[in-house]
């Protein structure tokens, strides 16, 4: 996902930093009609971590969020990021898979 602003993620922080707490359930998007949500499903949560990509190691569960396609944002005289080893191992794999499928 590129969004072209934060408005999305400003406004999930803002609510949560004031309930404390936000629901992760599963949809389903039926074409040309609606999103059919499984409020029935919902996992409620209590704690959320919010950090900088660059920042995660391959030793960091986080790091299972990061693509082969990711391109983070490093700040300048960052050498070495962790977040460097994680897309190498993951696209390492993605080429090994890739190879491994022909």
């Amino acid at each position: 996902m590129n969004p072209s602003d934060s408005a999305n993620l400003d406004g999930f922080l803002r609510r949560f930093r004031r309930v404390r707490a936000y629901g992760l359930a599963p949809a389903r998007f039926i074409e040309g009609q609606s999103l059919e949500l499984f409020v029935d499903l919902c996992i409620v949560k209590t704690e959320l971590r919010v950090g900088e990509a660059w920042k995660l190691g391959k030793n960091d569960p986080d790091s299972a969020a990061i693509q082969p396609d990711d391109d983070p944002i490093i700040p300048l005289g960052i050498r070495n990021a962790p977040v460097l080893a994680v897309l190498e191992k993951r696209r390492s794999k993605k080429a090994d898979d890739y190879n491994e499928s022909r």
